[in-house]
């Protein structure tokens, strides 16, 4: 699927049941470089708000449920261009270990993924993403 924007397509190595990544276009470095303009731009709430019909006419389904939408920190990414990963569980024992979510008080806890929920609350405070609480 893409669109003047974004591009969605499945993982080459899917981690779990439904396993689709989505890119911008234009590009933008890894989750460790948006700032608060990002979500001025609404970039993080683009990538989340795929058009799950025109994906469905595609190929490109989830299964209904419990669908996981966050990004990998660096250096535990292996693209350097960011892109949002899409799950529907199952997960695989090795998707289960590579894409916790993990949260604190305040926000993401220490973690290489952070959901786009996380991302969007960590970015509206002025704060940076990483690895470490945030």
């Amino acid at each position: 699927m893409s669109d003047a924007e974004l591009i969605a397509f499945r993982d080459r190595w899917p981690r779990a049941a439904g396993h689709l990544l989505v890119i911008p276009r234009q590009h933008i470095g890894p989750v460790l470089d948006l700032t608060r303009e990002h979500v001025g731009l609404k970039l993080l709430e683009s990538l989340a708000a795929l058009d799950l019909t025109r994906m469905k006419e595609r190929g490109l389904a989830l299964a209904p449920g419990a669908t996981k939408l966050g990004f990998h920190i660096p250096p535990f990414s292996s693209v350097h261009h960011i892109h949002l990963h899409v799950f529907t569980p199952p997960f695989t024992t090795l998707g289960k270990l590579m894409y916790p979510v993990r949260q604190h008080a305040h926000g993401k806890g220490w973690s290489w993924f952070v959901s786009v929920d996380q991302a969007i609350t960590v970015l509206e405070r002025g704060d940076r993403i990483r690895l470490r609480r945030c």
